[in-house]
Order: C-alpha cells, then sequence, then structure tokens
C-alpha cells in the first residue's frame, strides 16, 4: 500500500518491497510507518538480521539508495518539510552524507569509539562530509551507553567541540544526571566564549 495515512505491516523481506511507500522500517519484516501527524513520514532504515547483515549495516544503505525517489517525491508534494535519518552504521551514514534528500543525521561518535562499527576516523570523515553539504548532525551514544560515564566531562565537551557535530544526545537516568550534563555543557560553553 502507498497510502499516507495507513499503517500498514508486510510480511514480505526488504529486499521485496517495491515503490510507492515512504517511511517504512526494515527490519526482517517491513512496517510502513507514514502520516504519524501532519507533515511527518518516519524512515527507520534498519536492515534485518537475517542475512548475515546484524542490524542491517550492509543493507539499510541500499533501501536508503532504492528510497532516494521517494524522500524527494515527499519532500516536492510538502508531505514533510525535512528528512532525518538515524543510523548506528558507517555504511549508512557515509551513504546519507551529501545526499541532497536528507537533511539531518542523528549517528554514534564519540572519542572512545564506543558503540561504532567501524574507526573513529571514517566517522568524523562522514560527519564532516555532512556538515560541509548543509546537513544537521546530531551525535548520539556521547557516553558509549553508560560506559563513558565516568568520563562525562571529557566526553560531552569533546563533542560539543567538534565543528562537524551541530547538537550532542546525552543519555540521562534522573534529575540528578540532567543537571550535571547541564552544568558540564555549561562550563564548556562558558570556556568557549571567554
Amino acid at each position: 500500500s502507498s497510502d499516507l495515512g495507513a499503517d500498514v505491516a508486510l510480511d514480505q523481506p526488504a529486499h521485496a518491497l517495491a515503490g510507492g511507500q515512504v517511511g517504512a522500517d526494515f527490519g526482517q519484516r517491513a512496517l510502513l510507518r507514514a502520516g504519524e501527524g501532519e507533515g511527518q513520514v518516519g524512515a527507520d532504515l534498519r536492515g534485518g538480521v537475517a542475512g548475515g547483515d546484524p542490524g542491517g549495516r550492509l543493507l539499510a544503505p541500499v533501501v536508503l539508495a532504492l528510497r532516494q525517489s521517494e524522500l524527494r517525491r515527499a519532500k516536492r508534494e510538502g508531505l514533510v518539510r525535512a528528512v532525518g535519518l538515524s543510523t548506528q552504521a558507517i555504511l549508512t551514514l557515509e551513504k546519507a552524507a551529501g545526499l541532497s534528500e536528507v537533511d539531518v543525521i542523528l549517528t554514534n561518535f564519540n572519542f572512545a569509539n564506543e558503540h561504532m562499527d567501524a574507526d573513529i576516523a571514517d566517522y568524523r570523515a562522514a560527519m564532516r562530509q555532512a556538515a560541509d553539504s548543509g546537513q544537521g548532525v546530531i551525535a548520539m551514544k556521547t557516553l558509549g551507553e553508560g560506559k563513558l560515564a565516568d568520563r562525562r566531562q571529557e566526553a560531552i565537551a569533546y563533542n560539543l567541540a567538534q565543528p562537524f557535530i551541530h547538537s550532542v544526545v546525552v543519555g540521562m537516568m534522573n534529575v540528578a544526571q540532567v543537571h550535571d550534563c547541564l552544568a558540564i555543557a555549561h562550563a564548556y560553553w562558558e570556556n568557549e566564549i571567554h
């Protein structure tokens, strides 16, 4: 179905999906998620675990390439104002960087290379390409899913200092951590201004 107001589960493998669908979760099953609110069309390009592709790191860039015309159409027809892509796979990040159909990229990045499937230099190059092409770049996994919590000041400051990162996401578990992370960010920006 290409009805943008529908939530339709498709029991077909992701590689069997044809055009006409905007916004799809490409897991072992595909889910058309569209019309979730005015002007919102979601696209989750995670591949399935089947076929020796854990997390869809190989499938996702292929699906993204196949969906470029659909993303262009959605923007052209005013169905969406902007397209954001979230990925934790370097192959998808590299494919999306500089792609005119994608306005914002959310990806994993931290100084310790925690929860990253490639070398930090590869992520840095792709994120720089995205920023240089005018895409917004948001870094997640700043604390490496908690593995860098004891080094949070260093981790937050490191991501904030990257000129190709426009926003930083930090996971927190309680109000005290929120205050702590805000203080770290505030201190960082105070240092940068003065």
